[in-house]
């Protein structure tokens, strides 16, 4: 699991594409066998991406990666022209949103719930996150 949250390439905000080149990873502490083996693919600037398939069929470890939380065996994940693993964690996990399979929700009211993580979000801010994601009428 990557720990590093330091590295050379800090960017207050993403807003560029994210490429998968030739990505091969397999888990750490897994039979050795590649979760995703040479995976190329590009999301441009402003473009949605639905990763869809069964169960077991490591969606979960494009976002694990994409959020930092291990580094690829081969190949690059570049986002915003940086390659992922000068990218200072932060930075990705705070700017880089992932929907789950099962979402959860947390007791509390919508706003609260977008809220979440950052206790210091004014109700603009809330406001604007949740236009973003067409549930301006909170």
């Amino acid at each position: 699991m990557r720990e590093d949250f330091s590295n050379n390439c800090e960017v207050k905000e993403l807003n560029g594409n994210i490429e998968f080149e030739n990505v091969t990873f397999a888990y750490p502490n897994g039979s050795g066998v590649p979760a995703l083996k040479d995976l190329s693919f590009s999301i441009k600037s402003g473009q949605n991406l639905a990763i869809i398939g069964p169960t077991g069929s490591d969606k979960s470890t494009i976002a694990w990666l994409l959020l930092c939380f291990y580094d690829v065996n081969s190949g690059q994940i570049i986002i915003n022209g940086c390659d992922i693993k000068e990218l200072n964690i932060d930075c990705a996990r705070n700017n880089i949103a992932i929907v789950p399979q099962k979402p959860m929700l947390f007791s509390g009211t919508i706003a609260e719930n977008i809220r979440w993580g950052n206790n210091e979000a004014t109700n603009e801010m809330i406001h604007e996150k949740a236009d973003k994601v067409q549930a301006g009428f909170i």
